[in-house]
């Protein structure tokens, strides 16, 4: 691997601590990890079959 796919698994880890941090608290509806994480991980599925990731 090298910068681009370092930078992209740094973006989704601060992405998912920040969800995780604000899970509960209050918003227009209610923050929720678990939606945060369903999304990364889909989003790490979609360039790991597109060859992202070597």
């Amino acid at each position: 691997m090298s910068a681009p796919q370092y930078l992209v698994i740094l973006g989704m880890l601060v992405n998912v601590s920040f969800a995780l941090a604000a899970h509960g608290t209050a918003r227009t509806g209610r923050n929720n990890a678990r939606d945060n994480l369903v999304a990364v991980a889909a989003l790490a599925a979609c360039l790991w079959w597109g060859g992202f990731f070597g």
